[in-house]
């Protein structure tokens, strides 16, 4: 026996299907039976968002230039200032290049990729960059290894995974060493980032001539960047660029908590580690705020080196220990959480970026997971060291305007 039940439920679908069956009708040509769709064809008029959408729907990412200082020896120190547009920074694009060299030379380089090995030309041509607000606030005090090529690898406001490695992007020219012209010559782009959440958080006004960022540059010495110096050394010609957000000019907006930043900072470890190091290395106050990165370097005379990480690392925060993974462990999530196949040599990290997804997402991060701190808050790492080196400890530090921004920034 077949039994038929009564369903309102069903009903109602019978009757949705009635209406968008008649619906689609009504859109049919009138050449016979087909399913065609009349779309809607552009008007005369100018389109314009409409008010009372996030920042970046109403402005567009631009770039343009700021300075081309050439002729530069090394050690010299440059203090071009920035120029004013109508725009807010979201970043700094750098061009780094040595030109003119003659002779013959050995470079710095250690072994395996270039900035992989474990010295750090060419990239240390810049011994420190300072890059500070229009008030003077430090925003990156960095050497030039570590604000060059060690954070745009790492900090996802600039390339993504293999070619976050600013080695891997076509403006890379490697340190060459042919006999004659051109030798001890190089080039690279890098990037000194501002906005780390989607949708302009973090970036600086830029204008307004007389309240302007400023970026210092302090150049190193080429026994820096060469083993044997070629007979001419060539001079440095650093090229700056903004990468900025328009200002809109049909909506009145400003970007989303303006005045919050991410800050970059180097801290040295005390003491000094040994193999028969068995205590935490302790590292000085910073300043608080909401940390989204920990970047660990171990040097041992200068030269960033494996050799001195205990075979379980152990991370105090405020005296709490909150992790404690094996060294192997380590060195695989730095791959994980950056996609990439290497780790600089010296190099561990820990990364809070990764609320949304154990890959570094870059802009697109919820902010979740950034570990909050006080302005006495203190970070060690221990404990049984297994050789000597010096650790230092660069801290990505986000200082909000006010209440932190959480969720998908951005939409």
């Amino acid at each position: 026996m077949k039994h038929t039940f009564h369903s309102a439920w069903a009903e109602l679908a019978a009757a949705l299907a009635d209406s968008t069956n008649a619906q689609m009708m009504a859109t049919q040509g009138s050449t016979g039976g087909g399913n065609a769709t009349t779309i809607q064809t552009p008007q005369p008029q100018t389109t314009l968002q409409a008010p009372g959408g996030p920042f970046r729907r109403y402005t567009f990412a631009s770039n343009a230039p700021m300075y081309t200082v050439s002729g530069q020896a090394f050690g010299a120190t440059i203090t071009q200032p920035l120029v004013a547009t109508s725009a807010y920074a979201r970043g700094f694009r750098v061009n780094i290049a040595a030109v003119g060299g003659t002779g013959a030379t050995t470079a710095a380089f250690g072994a395996g990729t270039a900035g992989f090995g474990t010295t750090d030309a060419p990239f240390n041509v810049v011994a420190q960059v300072l890059l500070q607000d229009a008030e003077g606030n430090n925003l990156i005090s960095l050497p030039g290894y570590e604000a060059l090529f060690l954070l745009p690898l790492i900090n996802g406001s600039f390339g993504a995974q293999k070619y976050a490695d600013v080695t891997e992007l076509a403006s890379w020219t490697p340190l060459t060493t042919p006999i004659g012209t051109g030798c001890g010559d190089f080039s690279f782009e890098s990037y000194l980032p501002l906005e780390y959440l989607a949708g302009g958080i973090g970036v600086l006004g830029m204008n307004a001539a007389s309240q302007l960022p400023q970026i210092t540059w302090t150049l190193g010495s080429s026994a820096s960047v060469y083993l044997t110096a070629p007979a001419t050394l060539p001079t440095i010609t650093v090229q700056v660029d903004v990468s900025d957000y328009l200002i809109p000019n049909s909506v009145n907006i400003a970007p989303p908590q303006l005045g919050s930043s991410r800050q970059y900072k180097m801290l040295q470890g005390v003491p000094s580690v040994t193999s028969s190091t068995n205590t935490p290395v302790y590292f000085p106050a910073y300043g608080g705020g909401y940390v989204d990165q920990l970047i660990f370097e171990a040097r041992a005379s200068g030269v960033r080196t494996d050799a001195a990480w205990p075979a379980r690392l152990k991370l105090y925060i405020d005296g709490q220990l909150v992790d404690q993974p094996t060294l192997v462990r380590k060195e695989d999530d730095f791959l994980i959480a950056f996609g990439v196949p290497y780790r600089p040599a010296g190099v561990l990290v820990w990364n809070f970026r990764n609320a949304l997804s154990q890959l570094n997402l870059g802009l697109l991060d919820s902010a979740e997971a950034y570990v909050s701190t006080t302005s006495q808050s203190v970070i060690q790492l221990g404990d049984i060291f297994q050789g000597t080196a010096q650790i230092n400890l660069i801290v990505g530090q986000v200082i909000p305007n006010a209440t932190p921004a959480y969720g998908v920034t951005g939409a």
